[in-house]
C-alpha cells in the first residue's frame, strides 16, 4: 500500500475521505489535495492549501505522494480523471478494495447461521440467512450504523461500496472485549438499510424484502427509520405497530446484540430480478386501499419541493394548461393518496427524485413522463415500467457545451419543443389504449 497519497476532489467526498485518514493513524499519510476549484477553495475558510491538478505529475516526480486517490463521486469525471492520470503515468490509489479487504467485509453466508421459526420462500435474485451472533452499534464520528460479529467482522450487505462516509465508522464501531452488549431476544430484521429514510431507497431496498417476509409468515420485529410514510408502507403491509422498533430510539452508544438476525438482501443489486416483486408489492397494496370515491385527474405533475426541482418557464406552464395537467405535491399527500393519484392518472409528468417510485402503481398502458438534468440521468424505475406495461417518456435537459457540471443538485430546465412533444406521444399513446 502507498505510503504517501494525494487526494483528487475536495468536495464531501473527499472532505469525508480526508476525515477517515486522519482518523487511523496506520493508514497512508495524505500530502497533497489536487481541485479544479483550487483557487475559489484556497480563497475560503479551508485550512488545507488545494493544489492546481495542472501540476500533479510535477508534484508526483518530485515525490510529493506516491499515488493518486480520486475523491470525486461522478463516475464519469472520475473515468476522465483516471485516463489522464495514466496518461501521465501517475499511479492511482484503490482505497475502497485495499480499506475493505482490511476491514473483513463479509456476506452474511459467512457468519454462523441460526434458525428462525418460519419458512422462507425463496425467490429469485434474492438471499435469506438466519444469523447469530450479531452485533449493532453506531459510529461516534458520523452516527452510521453496521452489524458486525464478535470479531469485528462487518455484514457487506448492509453497506454500500460506493458511500465511502461509513468507512471511518468501521474502527470505532467496534467494541472493546470489555464493553457490554444490550441483548436483544428472538429475531430481528434490520430493514434500515443506507439511504432507507429516501422513499424510493425504502420502496426499492427495504419493503420488498419485508414482503416477502410476511409472505413466508415471519413474526418477528423489524428495525426501521422513523418516517411517516415508512408508518405507512408498514401498516399497509399489515405489520402490528408492537413489531416495529425505530432506528432512532436506540440508544448511540450502546451496543446491541442480536438472539437472530434475518438478513434478506437482494443479490448483485440485480433489478431485473426486483421488478417482479416489487410489482407484487404494488398489487398488494392497491388491494389493501381503502374504498375511495373520489375523483381523481387524468393528467398530473409532479411538484418536486427539494432539491433537482424542473423549473416551470411560462411556456412550460401554459403547455401543462394545455394539455389539462393537475399539480400535485406528493410529501402533502398520504402514502395511500400517492398511490391513488398515480393509479388512476393516464399521465404522469414528473421531475426524477424519490417521487417516481409512485410510478410503480400505474396502470398497463398509461404513461408516466421522467425530466432528467443532463449530469444527474438515473432512470431507476426503468425496470418495473417495462415490466408493468407503462409507457416511459424520459425528457433531458438540453446539453451544450458548457463543460462538466459537478452540481447534481441543481434544479433545472426541459426545452419546451421537447417536453410538448413527449406530451403529444402520451396523449396518442392513452387514446389507443381506450380506443
Amino acid at each position: 500500500m502507498a505510503k504517501k497519497i494525494a487526494l483528487w476532489g475536495y468536495g464531501c467526498h473527499g472532505k469525508d475521505v480526508e476525515a477517515l485518514f486522519r482518523a487511523h493513524s496506520d493508514w497512508p499519510e495524505i500530502t497533497a489535495v489536487f481541485d479544479l476549484r483550487f483557487d475559489e477553495i484556497n480563497r475560503g475558510a479551508s485550512k488545507r492549501v488545494v493544489l492546481n491538478p495542472a501540476r500533479v505529475e510535477e508534484y508526483c516526480r518530485q515525490g510529493l505522494f506516491d499515488a493518486v486517490m480520486i475523491t470525486v463521486c461522478d463516475q464519469t469525471l472520475k473515468d476522465s480523471i483516471a485516463a489522464l492520470l495514466a496518461s501521465l503515468n501517475v499511479p492511482t490509489f484503490e482505497c475502497e478494495e485495499e480499506l475493505s479487504n482490511r476491514f473483513l467485509f463479509r456476506p452474511p453466508e459467512y457468519f454462523p447461521q441460526g434458525r428462525v421459526d418460519f419458512s422462507w420462500q425463496e425467490r429469485d435474485g434474492y438471499g435469506f440467512h438466519a444469523l447469530r451472533d450479531m452485533r449493532m452499534a453506531f459510529s461516534r464520528l458520523n452516527g452510521f450504523e453496521l452489524l458486525f460479529d464478535g470479531d469485528g467482522r462487518i455484514l457487506s450487505s448492509v453497506w454500500k461500496e460506493w458511500n465511502f462516509q461509513v468507512l471511518p465508522s468501521l474502527k470505532m464501531i467496534v467494541p472493546p472485549e470489555s464493553q457490554d452488549s444490550v441483548f436483544l431476544p428472538g429475531e430481528w430484521c434490520f430493514l434500515a438499510k443506507p439511504w432507507a429514510a429516501n422513499y424510493w431507497h425504502f420502496v426499492n431496498e427495504n419493503l420488498d424484502q419485508a414482503l416477502l417476509l410476511e409472505k413466508s409468515g415471519y413474526t418477528g420485529r423489524y428495525i426501521l427509520p422513523k418516517e411517516r410514510f415508512v408508518e405507512e408502507f408498514t401498516a399497509l403491509l399489515g405489520v402490528a405497530p408492537e413489531r416495529i422498533v425505530w432506528l432512532e430510539s436506540f440508544d448511540r452508544s450502546a451496543v446491541y446484540q442480536f438472539e437472530t438476525l434475518v438478513c434478506t438482501e437482494l443479490l448483485n443489486d440485480n433489478r431485473q430480478k426486483s421488478a417482479p416483486v416489487a410489482l407484487e408489492m404494488a398489487e398488494y397494496f392497491l388491494n389493501r386501499l381503502e374504498p375511495c370515491n373520489r375523483v381523481f385527474p387524468r393528467r398530473i405533475f409532479v411538484e418536486r419541493i427539494g432539491v433537482r426541482k424542473l423549473l416551470l418557464d411560462e411556456e412550460i406552464k401554459k403547455l401543462l394548461d394545455r394539455y389539462g395537467f393537475e399539480t400535485i405535491v406528493p410529501e402533502n399527500l398520504s402514502v395511500a393518496d400517492q398511490i391513488r393519484y398515480f393509479n388512476r392518472a393516464d399521465v404522469v409528468l414528473s421531475p426524477h427524485g424519490a417521487n417516481s417510485t409512485n410510478s410503480l402503481f400505474m396502470r398497463p398502458g398509461s404513461v408516466f413522463i421522467e425530466t432528467f438534468p443532463k449530469n444527474y440521468v438515473n432512470p431507476c424505475c426503468t425496470e418495473t415500467l417495462a415490466l408493468s406495461g407503462v409507457h416511459y417518456l424520459p425528457v433531458f435537459e438540453p446539453y451544450g457545451y458548457e463543460g462538466y457540471l459537478p452540481d447534481i443538485h441543481r434544479d433545472y430546465r426541459v426545452n419546451p419543443r421537447f417536453l410538448e412533444m413527449a406530451l403529444r406521444t402520451a396523449t396518442a399513446l392513452t387514446e389507443r389504449s381506450r380506443g
